[in-house]
């Protein structure tokens, strides 16, 4: 196996993990032994379990952001407001797919870690950030057609948004149902959006 191919393979398995596991349950031997590959491989890619997962973070973004790039940005034969719609709608499914039990991979390290660690902290923060960058584009042309309201500030609305989907599924996590994710689809299309 190539380097490359090694560091992707303790990526992906550690995402795995960590996301079902969370960072403390999940040891860096969990890591390796489920991944096959030998112990010192690690530290070879990694200098740490917390650079591990600074990168992890930024596995997680990079997967998020092009999704939403695809959807949001991308489909420019679809309005604004169906793309957000759209985006939502294929998030709830993903969700309900695995059972409505995992919440989201970001959003579980900000309630491990953020009190924890401060660099995977400001990671997150970042991170973030740049998950709301595909909304905001489709906010603003959403705007700019007159698909929503000019008298909502683009950057506030992100936020309010991006938030609200974020205790839609931390109360989906906490109840193991969707329903949350349905109100939140509901009071955002049909109220904040219509």
């Amino acid at each position: 196996m190539e380097k490359r191919d090694t560091k992707k393979l303790l990526i992906e398995v550690g995402a795995e993990l960590i996301y079902k596991n969370g960072y403390s349950n999940t040891g860096i031997l969990d890591i390796l032994n489920k991944a096959g590959v030998p112990k010192g491989s690690f530290y070879f890619y990694f200098k740490s379990k917390e650079d591990f997962c600074l990168q992890l973070i930024d596995f997680f973004v990079e997967m998020y952001v092009n999704q939403a790039v695809k959807i949001l940005v991308e489909e420019k034969n679809i309005p604004p407001r169906e793309r957000l719609k759209s985006f939502f709608s294929y998030s709830q499914c993903h969700f309900e797919g695995g059972g409505c039990t995992k919440g989201c991979p970001l959003g579980n390290l900000i309630l491990e870690m953020s009190e924890i660690n401060e660099n995977i902290r400001l990671k997150l923060v970042d991170g973030y950030q740049k998950m709301n960058e595909p909304l905001i584009i489709c906010i603003e042309e959403g705007i700019q057609k007159g698909e929503i309201s000019s008298d909502l500030d683009k950057d506030e609305l992100t936020l309010f948004i991006q938030n609200s989907w974020e205790g839609a599924l931390m109360n989906m996590k906490l109840t193991r149902n969707s329903k949350a994710l349905v109100l939140f689809n509901k009071f955002i299309f049909e109220n904040f959006l219509r």
